[in-house]
């Protein structure tokens, strides 16, 4: 039996959110106001929102503890022995994580602000995958130096040699995995949410004039994240489908993710629609800073067919953001 594991705070998070989207699932979606000339403020949609951005925050919080925590525990099996560095195991995505970490926290505190909440709600509800896509990155190096650690650690291909040291993956892995459990946990509060507020607010759709750089944005996407962003000598980056790894299904969710939110803007009202649009550009911008945030730590990137396609997926998804909301004011 194991005697040196123990439970973190990340897990007691995580149970906590579930517990919460659990108790909303109880609630009414909409109250209907006894009297239709009085403005009233339907409590279903405010604590439908106050959830999504505590939870969002919360993610953003695991996620940046993720960051700096160490990936990988040594822990020597001999008292005289003095456990290495795990400087090595520090994963080149830990900035990208950051950045992922960020850009969640602002959408989900602007979700808590009544007079933002409307606009940052759908933005928090596609960039949680941001952290999806950073997390398995992180992950994916704290796995590899573990298992490396451990066959280093005892002995490698010498079988009789004695084990000196344990390699565990460490307090960083376990609070980005509860990062990811939370951003999980986000994006089904947001979905929650959304349905509340178009409830409330009725039926709608966007400009039919959005169709074509919608489809532009979301066709270039799938290229974007199915190409690698940069190239490095003697490194090759999971893929969608080739080099299958752990980062491969953060890619795979943040592809899903944008299609989806570019689908539904198609059919959401216009302001709606480019608050998702512009989330989903956000997470294309996002897949283009890991030139600079991996990319730079790696060293001697250049950048790859992926980025450029990317940014051209960033623009053509701003563009129908931009188209949908002057939509929305000329309705208004």
């Amino acid at each position: 039996m194991r005697t040196d594991l123990h439970v973190t705070w990340g897990p007691v998070l995580a149970l906590v959110a579930t517990a919460l989207v659990a108790g909303l699932a109880f609630t009414r979606l909409s109250e209907k106001p006894k009297d239709a000339e009085r403005d009233v403020t339907i409590p279903g949609v405010f604590w439908w929102r106050l959830t999504t951005g505590l939870l969002g925050l919360a993610t953003a919080a695991a996620a940046l503890v993720g960051t700096f925590a160490p990936q990988v525990a040594v822990s020597a099996l001999n008292p005289g022995a003095t456990a290495p560095s795990t400087a090595a195991a520090e994963s080149p995505a830990r900035w990208f994580l950051l950045t992922a970490a960020l850009l969640v926290a602002v959408a989900a505190a602007l979700t808590l602000v009544p007079v933002t909440a409307a606009k940052a709600r759908p933005v928090l509800g596609v960039t949680w995958a941001g952290i999806v896509l950073a997390g398995t990155a992180v992950l994916n190096t704290a796995l590899t130096a573990t298992q490396a650690g451990n066959l280093a650690g005892f002995g490698g291909a010498d079988v009789g040699a004695t084990p000196v040291f344990t390699y565990d993956l460490g307090a960083g892995a376990a609070w980005t995995f509860a990062a990811l459990v939370l951003a999980a946990l986000t994006a089904l509060a947001a979905v929650g949410t959304g349905v509340v507020e178009r409830e409330d607010a009725g039926d709608g759709t966007a400009n039919a004039s959005v169709l074509t750089p919608v489809v532009a944005g979301a066709v270039l996407a799938v290229a974007g994240f199915g190409l690698p962003v940069f190239s490095v000598p003697g490194y090759v980056a999971p893929g969608l489908w080739s080099n299958f790894d752990t980062p491969s299904w953060g890619l795979w969710t943040t592809v899903v993710v944008v299609v989806g939110a570019a689908a539904l803007a198609v059919r959401s009202r216009p302001k709606q629609a480019a608050a998702l649009l512009t989330g989903a550009a956000l997470l294309d911008a996002l897949h283009a800073a890991e030139l600079p945030l991996v990319g730079g730590a790696l060293g001697g990137a250049s950048p790859s067919t992926g980025f450029w396609v990317t940014l051209a997926a960033v623009a053509a998804l701003l563009v129908a953001a931009g188209m949908s909301a002057a939509g929305g004011r000329r309705g208004a």
